[in-house]
């Protein structure tokens, strides 16, 4: 009798103990997450469970492992572009338990890329549009831009501006300002929320070309009208030889000045005599072969021996490049180490600007000095292209020389260049 009840107590202990062990174990959480609309699992969802995160599989699945039974275990289910999901639930003893949940996604808001007016020089007024749908809230829109790409997004932009946090629909506009002339660019309206960044249709408009003012004198050099001051200002009085014609630097036949030694250009305004302070000459030029040795005036304004003369030339010694100004045999002068490359068309222009004579070489600053004298005085109103007052004959090609009553901007030398 004695060992039955041994036996007994014995096995009400092992129960006992086995009853224990079961109530401290840990259960095991599986479940997957989907979106509410499409029922497609989401992959990278987050599930929280007391403060710990859990990562959905490729299949949108996940497992959560040790989760204390028999209390209730809240969770949390979040992606960005999703609402936050919740739940709670008890959690069974020694099974495993399912957990799943749908996500609906944040709708997004309309966005819309206006219109481009009041489009200038180096400016343009973008209109946009943004519809919010569901009371979300925008923290952020306006507008991007750029040239270089016509997509332009937030990381590929040249130019951006926000008008802050919205959650009402608004019609919105812009100046942007400080763009390039002549040039196409690319705007897209956008707006950022918790559904992420989302871009309006793309907008292309160009900038309006340059219109460089203050032009006093304009030889294109075009077919018969070689001769012709196209402002109508100066008057074609003499040529020094015959005349050539050759072909400009677009390949258009008869549309450029060609010297060969002998041959210029001079022009006069009946003598009348005008000045002014700052000023522009702006032309095309070619050298065939080589550069020579010899003091060869490419364009001289002024009367050779009254008054202020500006002149470019090449020198004979040094061999040098130069643009100077002679007020009454004081010579200020820019000076290039070496002659521009040969058989190549280059840009120049050389002009005063304040108190500096400048020389801008193919767009690009290419020497400055000092000049003190505040007038220029042109005496007859003289203007010789290829020579001076016959003599120092240039052998090189010539288009598009124009002259300007003030010194030219950085953009404006740029447009010059490039037109």
């Amino acid at each position: 009798m004695k060992k039955v009840l041994g036996i007994l107590a014995s096995s009400i202990i092992t129960m006992m103990l086995f009853q224990n062990c079961q109530k401290s174990e840990f259960s095991i959480i599986t479940g997957v997450v989907r979106d509410s609309l499409t029922n497609f699992p989401i992959e990278g969802a987050y599930v929280i469970q007391n403060g710990h995160s859990f990562q959905t599989a490729s299949d949108g699945t996940f497992s959560i492992e040790g989760v204390q039974p028999g209390k209730i275990t809240f969770f949390a289910a979040s992606l960005k572009g999703y609402n936050q999901k919740y739940t709670s639930v008890i959690i069974s003893n020694g099974r495993v338990n399912k957990v799943n949940f749908e996500l609906s996604p944040i709708e997004k808001p309309q966005i819309e890329t206006g219109i481009a007016s009041n489009v200038t020089l180096h400016s343009a007024t973008i209109a946009g549009r943004i519809v919010i749908k569901n009371g979300i809230v925008v923290n952020q829109y306006g507008f991007c831009w750029s040239s270089s790409t016509n997509q332009p997004s937030l990381t590929k932009l040249e130019g951006i501006h926000s008008f802050g946090s919205t959650s009402s629909n608004a019609n919105f506009s812009y100046d942007i300002t400080n763009l390039l002339s002549d040039r196409i660019y690319y705007v897209r309206a956008y707006a950022s929320s918790n559904a992420g960044t989302i871009y309006g249709n793309s907008l292309a408009f160009r900038t309006s070309e340059a219109a460089v003012q203050g032009l006093i004198s304009s030889h294109s050099f075009d077919g018969a009208n070689y001769y012709q001051d196209n402002t109508g200002n100066f008057n074609y009085s003499y040529l020094a030889g015959n005349y050539g014609s050759t072909t400009d630097r677009n390949g258009n036949s008869d549309f450029a000045a060609q010297f060969n030694g002998g041959r210029g250009v001079y022009f006069n305004n009946y003598g009348t005599p005008y000045e002014f302070e700052d000023f522009a000459i702006s032309f095309w030029f070619k050298k065939p072969g080589a550069w020579e040795a010899a003091s060869q005036k490419l364009f001289t304004i002024g009367y050779p021996w009254v008054g202020t003369k500006a002149f470019i030339s090449q020198s004979a010694s040094p061999n040098n490049f130069y643009f100077g100004i002679n007020p009454a045999g004081i010579e200020y002068r820019v000076t290039l180490a070496a002659y521009p490359s040969a058989n190549t068309w280059h840009h120049l222009v050389a002009q005063r600007k304040g108190s500096k004579l400048q020389l801008y070489l193919d767009g690009n600053l290419a020497g400055e000095t000092t000049c003190s004298i505040e007038v220029i005085n042109n005496y007859g109103g003289w203007m010789f292209i290829g020579f001076t007052w016959f003599q120092e004959f240039f052998v090189g090609e010539m288009d598009e020389v124009n002259v300007y009553d003030k010194a030219l901007s950085t953009s404006e030398i740029q447009y010059l260049k490039i037109h």
